[in-house]
């Protein structure tokens, strides 16, 4: 039987991640790359994540790594430097397995522990099945961008979801936002291994 676990990536991950990713650039729109990159560019963005943000990869005991999924700075002001933009991507051959929801479920919770206050997605539209993925994870739709990318022959429409990752309301000063190498660690486990569990982690 096959089992899986979560765990942080890490750099010999990238040829993986990679060869995940290609797919994505190469014959769908779902990102707007056009380039597929290799394991070094791929090591690359990894450095470039870790420790500010989650980097997640979902592991089979018996085909290795099959998906992954990170935040990332929504854009580079200061004032922005509380959300989080979330990206995954999963093997085609382990898609409607729970993995994705195993993945976000693990990446929302460090998030919301780093002291993150609100994650966005954006999504290539339309994508009916990413749409009511987020859905299913409380965000909703905050904007919509008609042909805002040319790629493979046509235009293509995007729209942006998010979700609030606090409680408390937006009425005060967030707090500061901890690294990922600074949280505890044995929480850290727990929260990947609730997060293949399917528990809810309170997010």
């Amino acid at each position: 039987m096959d089992e899986y676990q979560l765990r942080l990536v890490k750099m010999e991950d990238a040829s993986t991640l990679a060869s995940i990713y290609r797919p994505y650039v190469e014959k769908t729109p779902i990102t707007f790359e056009y380039e597929a990159p290799d394991a070094k560019e791929f090591q690359r963005r990894i450095g470039k994540t870790l420790g500010m943000f989650p980097y997640l990869v979902c592991e089979s005991s018996q085909d290795g790594v099959i998906g992954y999924a990170y935040g990332s700075n929504l854009y580079d002001r200061a004032a922005y430097r509380w959300d989080t933009e979330l990206s995954i991507y999963l093997s085609q051959s382990h898609r409607g397995k729970g993995i994705g929801s195993a993945l976000y479920r693990g990446l929302l919770g460090l998030l919301k522990l780093q002291g993150y206050c609100k994650a966005y997605a954006c999504i290539t539209y339309p994508n009916d099945e990413s749409v009511k993925f987020h859905q299913n994870f409380g965000f909703k739709q905050c904007g919509y961008f008609q042909q805002s990318g040319f790629k493979l022959g046509q235009w293509h429409d995007v729209i942006w979801m998010d979700k609030p990752l606090i409680s408390t309301g937006y009425h005060s000063a967030p707090g500061v936002l901890k690294y990922v190498d600074s949280l505890d660690q044995e929480v850290v486990a727990a929260i990947l291994v609730q997060a293949i569990k399917g528990n809810d982690l309170g997010y």
